[in-house]
């Protein structure tokens, strides 16, 4: 009888930079609910309040620390959500480009994106990835080489 011994795979968790995301989404929220304020004439001022008294820092504080990436073998993870929890899985070899964003409003708090686009499943983003010149040349890499480095 054959034994067959389990490949190992190597994983590599992706940093977050979680403190300045929490901030950076409560802001970003703020100003959304703010220029609906302003285009509905002061209505959605009630909705502002109530964001940024409680629901906004609830749903920053449950969101961030969901947020999970990593790469494991040949394939990006990418986990979140707190009412709904989603989870992808995304082969290497299924991405098609991979773009850095940086607002302004992301720049005043030192984060940026991470985009990843796929063949045939549309785009993931991967928000205050510490280094995101490092996980992008990692990706161009692993795919260049054909099989994600042990």
């Amino acid at each position: 009888m054959n034994d067959i011994q389990p490949q190992e795979t190597t994983v590599i968790e992706i940093p977050i930079q979680r403190e300045q995301l929490q901030r950076y989404m409560f802001v970003r929220g703020a100003l959304s609910l703010l220029l609906l304020s302003v285009m509905t004439y002061g209505i959605g001022f009630i909705v502002l309040v109530i964001y940024l008294v409680w629901y906004g820092k609830y749903w920053t504080r449950r969101w961030v620390p969901t947020l999970s990436y990593r790469v494991e073998g040949s394939v990006l993870h990418i986990e979140g959500g707190v009412f709904f929890r989603k989870s992808k899985a995304i082969p290497l070899e299924r991405i098609t480009d991979l773009v850095i964003s940086e607002g302004p409003l992301m720049r005043r708090y030192g984060i940026r994106e991470l985009r990843v686009q796929t063949a045939g499943r549309g785009q993931a983003r991967l928000w205050a990835v510490e280094s995101p010149e490092g996980v992008r040349q990692h990706i161009l890499d692993s795919r260049r080489s054909g099989v994600a480095p042990r």
